[in-house]
């Protein structure tokens, strides 16, 4: 059994890596839209490892009985300036 405090520091890591994921998403979309095929190539790379991280997380609490509670993922902004510009914000 896992205990309470560690059940909810997974489950908000867990938010943590969604939300990082929703982000590069947006960021990729983006970059796709500016014709920048390999930036968004790499950045749904980092799309795809962020939701990795996630998965892992929500296993390791199903595999121990515990609780998963997804929270809710804020609207990532959709205007991000020059590839540089969006590294530097995030």
């Amino acid at each position: 059994m896992i205990s309470s405090k560690l059940q909810d520091a997974i489950n908000d890591q867990i938010q943590v890596e969604m939300n990082s994921a929703h982000l590069y998403l947006a960021m990729s979309v983006y970059s796709e839209g500016k014709n920048l095929k390999g930036f968004a190539h790499w950045l749904k790379t980092q799309y795809q490892e962020e939701t990795d991280h996630a998965f892992k997380l929500l296993n390791y609490l199903i595999e121990r009985n515990g609780t998963v509670k997804l929270q809710a993922i804020a609207a990532p902004s959709a205007e991000f300036g020059s590839p540089v510009e969006l590294l530097k914000r995030y």
